[in-house]
């Protein structure tokens, strides 16, 4: 069974997608985020909720190594995905098996067609690349919307239409694991419920990390919510993980106090 609370255990295992033990971020000799310890669990939403400054995206980017791309990063402690210590994976190889979906939707700029025909090709797909552009399309619930203009550069669609794109374009190589770092921020209303919907269908078929600035968004869609703080030690601040909960549990009775207080400043 899936714990209430699991901030200080890791129980890797069946169900889990994602296993981080004492994971530390430092970039340069400044600390990130400190002794991070969860598991996230298969075909469940995720949300990574918390003030600026507390190491979300950092701890996100870590899950596919993202932040190998940044010089001067420091990570200790364990990231196991798909029971697999991610520094012994091949980078490239895991980031096809672990997609991300940026804040600012950031399409390549040629046709809506090659967007995600062009990442099919990359990899090798042998089947029929039409059938497979139109599939994701509908996922995504913008096929409709543009069957007509599938050779119609993509950063001629809306904001909207390009978030939905580019999860597509992820999900066209068929990773097992989608990380969205705030997928939303930028977009009107409308087209946040669609992507809100969008990821609550998902989970059927993918394990979604989201991190949210929105706390009506992570009660809508995620199942378990996970609350990081900023600390100071040493003339440092950083972020570490204060409460790890199902959604109802965080929402109805928070253990922290911290996180009692930052969910009535954000909703009250």
């Amino acid at each position: 069974m899936k714990p209430d609370q699991v901030t200080s255990t890791v129980l890797q295992g069946e169900g889990v997608s994602i296993s981080l033990q004492d994971v530390t971020v430092f970039y340069g000799i400044n600390p990130a985020i400190q002794d991070v310890r969860m598991d996230i669990f298969a075909n469940s939403v995720t949300a990574f909720i918390g003030p600026s400054g507390c190491g979300k995206t950092t701890l996100l980017r870590c899950i596919n190594r993202m932040n190998d791309l940044i010089t001067n990063t420091q990570i200790s402690g364990e990231i196991r995905v798909f029971n697999q210590d991610v520094r012994k994976l091949d980078p490239i190889d895991l980031r096809r098996r672990v997609g991300m979906v940026f804040q600012r939707p950031n399409p390549f700029p040629t046709s809506v067609y090659e967007n995600i025909a062009l990442g099919l090709r990359v990899n090798g797909f042998k089947g029929n690349i039409a059938e497979q552009v139109e599939k994701y399309l509908r996922l995504v619930g913008l096929y409709d919307e543009v069957k007509d203009r599938l050779k119609t550069n993509a950063l001629q669609l809306s904001g909207g239409q390009q978030q939905r794109l580019c999860i597509a374009r992820s999900l066209a190589l068929e990773p097992e694991i989608i990380l969205m770092d705030e997928p939303c921020a930028s977009l009107d209303p409308i087209s946040s419920i669609r992507i809100d919907n969008l990821i609550t269908q998902l989970k059927k078929f993918f394990t979604v990390v989201i991190i949210t600035h929105n706390l009506q968004q992570a009660a809508r869609i995620a199942d378990w919510i996970a609350f990081f703080k900023v600390v100071e030690s040493g003339g440092a601040k950083f972020g570490v993980l204060d409460e790890y909960a199902t959604s109802t549990d965080f929402f109805t009775k928070p253990v922290s106090i911290d996180s009692y207080n930052y969910i009535n400043t954000r909703i009250g």
